[in-house]
């Protein structure tokens, strides 16, 4: 959402999750092509900072961003793990790795009552999603963060954190 760079990992099929006037749309991609011999471990990590409390038209950043993924949980039931992180200063885990609840659209649209506050920290997510992905060798794993790109980590600091990041996943796939 809004940033002007898209990492996505692996490189899948085309699956747009964000859609707004404002903002550019951006591509997510969900699952590779054909499928995989692994079972799929499927981490989201949401950005719940007060930025996302901004409104776009007559929602918010973070309803539209938790509508937009409540519509795909058709797709993403393909997942035989799923997480979901939510993230601002901190990250926490909000759902612990299980199979996709069937009720997973209505779960995550209970979680519009909360309200987006503090700062955002993206290196928090990252730092505490690899560590979880990492937990689950056996799975094929996909990785991905939905942000308003706002933040407060330095751009400097969060490149080389990224980049020592990208010398883990190898372990990974």
């Amino acid at each position: 959402m809004g940033g002007k760079v898209l990492f996505t990992f692996p490189p899948t099929s085309s699956l747009p999750l964000w859609q707004s006037e404002r903002e550019e749309i951006l591509p997510l991609h969900f699952f590779p092509k054909g499928g995989g011999k692994k079972p799929l471990f499927l981490l989201l990590a949401l950005d719940h900072s007060g930025s996302m409390a901004e409104s776009l038209g007559r929602f918010t950043k973070w309803e539209q961003a938790l509508e937009s993924i409540a519509s795909h949980c058709k797709a993403l039931k393909k997942a035989s793990l799923f997480s979901l992180l939510l993230f601002s200063k901190k990250s926490q885990i909000h759902f612990s790795p299980s199979p996709p609840p069937k009720n997973l659209a209505k779960k995550l649209l209970e979680l519009q009552g909360l309200s987006p506050q503090g700062g955002t920290n993206l290196l928090a997510p990252l730092l505490q999603g690899f560590s979880l992905l990492s937990s689950y060798p056996t799975y094929q794993k996909l990785f991905v963060v939905i942000s308003d790109g706002r933040s407060q980590v330095r751009s400097k600091k969060l490149l080389q954190r990224v980049q020592k990041l990208r010398q883990k996943i190898s372990h990974l796939r």
